[in-house]
């Protein structure tokens, strides 16, 4: 019987021979920046939505809505911080 070596790695970063930090390096690449663009406008617009919200005054129902707003503000700025940042 002839010992013939295995091409792929038994590892768990493979998976029928993909690498898997590669695909998700790339998948990286084509996703974050449409997302850092879409975060950057949403961070740059949500806070026109406190506007109607701070005009009547904040009620007791309206003080959930705020801190969704603001915690929606939060993660925008978040994803969207290193938009055009090369430039």
């Amino acid at each position: 019987m002839v010992n013939v070596p295995s091409t792929l790695r038994n590892d768990p970063e493979t998976a029928d021979g993909v690498d898997l930090r590669s695909m998700v390096l790339e998948t990286r690449r084509l996703v974050a920046p449409p997302v850092q663009f879409v975060a950057f406008w949403a961070a740059i617009s949500l806070p026109f939505l406190y506007l109607p919200l701070f005009s009547g005054g904040l009620e007791s129902a309206e003080v959930t809505v705020f801190l969704g707003l603001v915690a929606l503000h939060v993660v925008a700025l978040f994803l969207g911080h290193g938009h055009r940042n090369d430039r």
